[in-house]
């Protein structure tokens, strides 16, 4: 008997891709409703979920990569993986079900099935010694986690556990009201364990090196090229996600970056405050986030700056708010270390942390400290060298306060100004007494950022070292949310009494969209983009 052919509507979906990343690559085709391009900085450096933390790799995760909750185009939280869960009256077990549909993808073809193991491996590596994850610390919430990271149970004790292929149980040490966020995060990912053993070390290094279950897959990596991806069809959102291709291209000048984005190439672009007026005016979508805090540190090692009661004196001769007017759109006096982005229990930090904790304006109390100071050094006259970037408007703002603090404590403070980087060198070689620098959270996390400052860890550059502050840190690592939350309070301010640190001001970082795209999510941190609901406009 003969039957008439029915079309595989995967296959032509597949057809259909081809079609578009043949004129993609072949550098035509610009204007394709469905292709979305983006000039990234560099090549990423790893695609493993559990450790990756550069921007670019952490971009590429988020969009080939899903977790058991998700978000909207609106950031609302809902489901990923998980296509239900439930949670116990004392808020400490969750019970995940997973889409049975949930596959794996490698090199657009479908493999295994997403299990709830492959969430307890995932997991389990996040506290593996030898995984070296930098995201532990946020995960502390989970049952036992304290006594795994101290090595005083196996990662098999987590509270991480599989019932069966489709079922997860999550417990919890203590209620969390961010753990469903968490769950989003990129260390949170499920990890296909006999996939992870067969690279043998060299998982997440290459395309062909990783799997992945999220709305897009790898379809080609160019180094120094082009990173392509095209849409996942086997994932089980497909219907949701908008655009066939999305192109990202490494190693771009900011000269060309901008020209690519202006004539039309490219759909996204980071952009800086000086520049995004003119876009603006000229028809271009934007967002923007208050994400980066300028703020002077003071060298702890040093002879000078270690002394508590210079650096109180220098920092109660500060005052932001003569110069507030003076400032250009993109930047706002600072009232803490933590930038207003950052949340915590599902709040801005700084609301709960208090919009401006910084020591007041008192000059005669500035004046008693330093000159407190200068006895206790005894030897000599202070002397203070400050590397200052040699761009404006921060070359004004710390020649600014230079001349208060000659003024209100007559103070001999120099000026060093030099190219940004080079005073990040000088800062992790320690050859610096104080620099003007930018801090800029990987996460939304007030934890991360603070723990920076902890005697042992690898980010404190600037020599600070506190038992008290150590033990809030601690505490704030162990404790229960609110209870959490109020240790991390308390640790900042300390920062900001002992003088370590003077924040200057907030920064607003600005992402300029292209006048036919839309629904390009941007996430402050990282600076991710998810493409998975972007669209085109059409043309009028």
């Amino acid at each position: 008997m003969e039957g008439t052919a029915v079309p595989n509507k995967r296959l032509l979906a597949l057809v259909a891709v081809v079609i578009f990343l043949t004129a993609l690559l072949s550098g035509c085709g610009s204007d394709d409703s469905t292709t979305f391009r983006y000039d990234i900085s560099s090549e990423p450096k790893n695609l493993d979920p559990q450790v990756s933390a550069d921007p670019v790799s952490l971009l590429i995760i988020q969009n080939t990569f899903e977790g058991l909750m998700t978000h909207d185009k609106d950031g609302n939280l809902i489901n990923g993986v998980a296509s239900s869960y439930t949670v116990s009256d004392d808020k400490l077990t969750y019970t995940f079900t997973l889409d049975e549909n949930a596959c794996w993808v490698l090199n657009n073809k479908k493999q295994d099935p997403v299990t709830a193991h492959d969430f307890v491996f995932a997991f389990q590596r996040l506290f593996d010694k030898y995984t070296g994850s930098p995201y532990i610390k946020q995960f502390l919430c989970l049952k036992n986690a304290a006594d795994i990271m101290a090595g005083k149970q196996p990662k098999e004790a987590l509270g991480v556990y599989a019932t069966s292929a489709t079922q997860l149980t999550v417990e919890l040490e203590y209620p969390s009201d961010g753990f469903l966020e968490l769950t989003t995060t990129t260390p949170a990912m499920p990890c296909n364990q006999q996939f992870f053993t067969q690279t043998k070390g060299k998982y997440g290094m290459d395309n062909k090196n990783i799997v992945t279950n999220g709305p897009f897959s790898f379809y080609s990596w160019k180094q120094g090229k082009s990173l392509v991806l095209s849409k996942n069809e086997y994932y089980t959102h497909a219907a949701d996600v908008s655009p066939e291709v999305v192109g990202l291209y490494p190693g771009k000048s900011d000269t060309e970056v901008l020209k690519r984005f202006l004539n039309g190439t490219t759909d996204v672009m980071s952009v800086s405050g000086e520049k995004i007026e003119s876009l603006v005016q000229q028809g271009y979508g934007y967002a923007q986030f208050q994400d980066t805090t300028w703020a002077l540190v003071f060298n702890t090692n040093d002879k000078v700056c270690s002394n508590r009661n210079i650096r109180l004196g220098l920092a109660s001769a500060f005052t932001g708010t003569a110069y507030q007017n003076q400032l250009p759109i993109w930047l706002k006096n600072a009232g803490g270390y933590v930038p207003p982005v950052v949340t915590f229990g599902g709040q801005p930090f700084r609301k709960a942390a208090g919009l401006n904790i910084l020591l007041p304006y008192l000059p005669e109390n500035a004046l008693a400290s330093f000159q407190l100071g200068t006895s206790e050094l005894s030897t000599y006259e202070p002397s203070i060298t400050i590397l200052c970037p040699d761009t404006e408007p921060f070359s004004f703002l710390m020649q600014f306060t230079q001349q208060t603090w000659q003024r209100d404590l007559s103070a001999f403070v120099s000026l060093k100004r030099m190219p940004l980087e080079d005073i990040q060198t000088a800062m992790k070689s320690g050859k610096f007494q104080a620099a003007l620098v930018p801090f800029k959270p990987d996460s939304d996390s007030a934890y991360d950022m603070l723990s920076a400052f902890t005697s042992d860890s690898p980010k404190n550059i600037i020599g600070y070292a506190d038992v008290d502050y150590n033990s809030l840190i601690a505490l704030a690592s162990s404790s229960p949310e609110k209870q959490a939350g109020d240790y991390l309070k308390q640790a900042e301010q300390k920062l900001i009494n002992d003088a370590v640190l003077i924040p200057f001001a907030y920064q607003t970082s600005f992402y300029a969209l292209s006048k036919r795209s839309k629904d390009i999510v941007i996430t402050p941190f990282g600076g991710r983009l998810l493409f998975k609901y972007a669209q085109k406009v059409k043309k009028k």
